[in-house]
């Protein structure tokens, strides 16, 4: 499959799941950083959609993430690794954003509920 294929099968998918983008609250020192920020955590959630879409299910670890798709972002714009979770048909992948610890609310996050399998 080539970049144009999967980018047509990415929109369709995104369009039948309920995405969500959570960008840290804390303002950075440096507002030209928050699209790359969205852009990097975005595009590891749109690699998780498009694995569910050509495997039927979702990825188990970030490990089969990254060996899917070797050019997804492994690290956050501050160096933090992205941490993936899933449980049924709902994921999230975040990182600890610019404080560097977890569950503070500076921290990225992309959640999105899968839609059913075809």
């Amino acid at each position: 499959m080539n970049l144009c294929e999967k980018q047509r099968l990415l929109l369709s998918v995104v369009t039948l799941g309920t995405f969500m983008l959570l960008l840290g609250c804390e303002q950075t020192s440096d507002t030209s950083e928050m699209p790359e920020q969205a852009q990097r955590v975005t595009r590891v959630a749109y690699v998780v959609l498009l694995f569910r879409k050509e495997h039927g299910r979702l990825p188990e670890s970030m490990d089969e993430i990254l060996e899917y798709d070797d050019s997804t972002p492994r690290i956050d714009h501050w160096g933090n690794e992205f941490q993936y979770e899933f449980e049924g048909d709902e994921f999230t992948v975040y990182s600890a954003g610019p404080d560097k610890q977890v569950g503070t609310e500076d921290d990225l996050r992309a959640e999105l509920e899968s839609p059913p399998s075809e």
